[in-house]
């Protein structure tokens, strides 16, 4: 199956999605360029392109998802219902059991912090 050909940004913002979900599989400390190239059927070398080194790349994931987090904040808070009900939602969405995932990469950067 041949691979299709994204522009920078789609390509950049694919290779941050493979990332968040690696830190989330193996740990920030433990990631490696491998296992996100593997993860897209991409080359070593495409990731080092676009990210030079892990670091960079393990930082804008996690800008990344924090900016994801945050988008998907303001749009909660943007609802026109009451304010408990947002912040319930808010709570709710971003808590440990909900399902925005900065908060998992937030307590992985800070346990690999430690190391």
């Amino acid at each position: 199956m041949a691979r299709v050909r994204l522009n920078v940004a789609e390509r950049r913002e694919e290779l941050l999605r493979a990332t968040v979900e690696q830190i989330e599989i193996r740990g920030a400390s433990s990631v490696r360029i491998a296992d996100v190239a593997s993860a897209l059927g991409v080359s070593n070398a495409l990731v080092l392109y676009h990210f030079t080194t892990k670091e960079k790349l393990v930082a804008a994931a996690f800008a990344y998802a924090a900016e994801a987090d945050l988008a998907h904040l303001r749009k909660l808070l943007a609802r026109r219902t009451t304010a408990v009900r947002r912040l319930r939602a808010a709570v709710r969405w971003y808590a440990p059991t909900g399902q925005a995932k900065g908060w998992r990469l937030w307590i992985e950067g800070w346990a690999a912090s430690l190391r």
